[in-house]
């Protein structure tokens, strides 16, 4: 319910089938940040079988533009995912990501991610070796029983440290619906963990009150960084609503409070803040939605965005 249609910025997003068995999407949004104006861009290709070759599916292909870290400039980014079916083995297919080159940045191509997934009705999960960092991202998610469902996450192990872990997990009851995240602290470039609060947690409750009107709450702790990479908490807690006016319309708020926890030598450190947000989303035609939302911090401001599916 708190998803980047509460954003307010201008954004034009076009979902596309195309005759070969692909869909594309693409978006253009622009802002004002700092009051300069800004277009940014991303096409995506996604779901598309080669027919030369049984069994291989190009998953996605992204073409988006990313700040450049050396040059604060925005370059292009080139991303591609794809999966091969292995015959004659259930549920097992594998896997490679790739980044193309940046001919701005550097012509020399990066290795390719590769690894394989496995799924059967209870379980999927992956597992992707970077040989350009040396490292493997494992993803695991299981339903043991109705409604609930756990998971765990790692994020490039190495053998001597890693990146992140993460364990969630998620149950419905009727109409409730709650989700949590645990992810430990680790000293870096290693495999000790940090005290228990230093930890990031996320709790997510989500209610059906009505069929046309929801309610959702969460609380998060996470651990961020300022302009000196020293690490502070910063608590987080939000409230929203959705309400379903009709078939065509839905309107949602929501009010965010962070309040972060600054350390003695803090430099230029997120303030304490309350966030209002609030939108309204009205079907045009099939296919057809346009989105009008507000985001007050210091001072309201206002956005419009519009997605269609052809």
């Amino acid at each position: 319910m708190l998803a980047k249609d509460l954003d307010p910025k201008y954004l034009l997003s076009v979902k596309h089938s195309s005759p070969v068995g692909a869909t594309f999407t693409s978006e253009s949004t622009a802002s004002m940040a700092k009051g300069e104006g800004k277009v940014v861009g991303k096409m995506v290709a996604e779901k598309y079988k080669v027919a030369q070759v049984a069994g291989l599916t190009v998953d996605k292909i992204q073409i988006s533009q990313v700040k450049d870290p050396k040059s604060e400039t925005m370059q292009l980014e080139v991303i591609k995912d794809l999966s091969y079916v292995v015959p004659g083995v259930d549920g097992v297919k594998g896997l490679m990501k790739f980044k193309l080159p940046n001919a701005a940045v550097s012509m020399t191509p990066t290795a390719p991610s590769i690894g394989a997934e496995y799924s059967d009705k209870m379980n999927l999960g992956n597992l992707l070796f970077n040989p350009g960092k040396g490292a493997v991202d494992f993803w695991f998610s299981s339903a043991p029983a109705k409604d609930l469902t756990v998971g765990l996450e790692v994020k490039e192990f190495n053998g001597s440290s890693l990146k992140g872990l993460a364990t969630k997990g998620s149950y419905t009851a009727g109409s409730l619906f709650t989700a949590f995240q645990l992810s430990p602290a680790f000293v870096e470039s290693s495999l000790s963990v940090l005290p228990f609060d230093k930890a990031t947690t996320a709790l997510y409750v989500a209610y059906d009150a009505t069929s046309e009107m929801s309610v959702g709450l969460s609380f998060a702790r996470e651990t961020q960084k300022d302009k000196k990479k020293t690490s502070y908490l910063s608590q987080k807690m939000s409230a929203s609503v959705q309400y379903l006016i009709s078939k065509e319309t839905t309107a949602r708020v929501a009010a965010t409070y962070e309040d972060p926890t600054p350390p003695k030598d803090a430099v230029d450190m997120q303030k304490k803040q309350t966030i209002f947000q609030a939108s309204l989303a009205h079907k045009l035609a099939k296919g057809a939605t346009a989105i009008i939302n507000v985001k007050y911090i210091d001072s309201p401001q206002f956005g419009m965005q519009f997605k269609f599916d052809a």
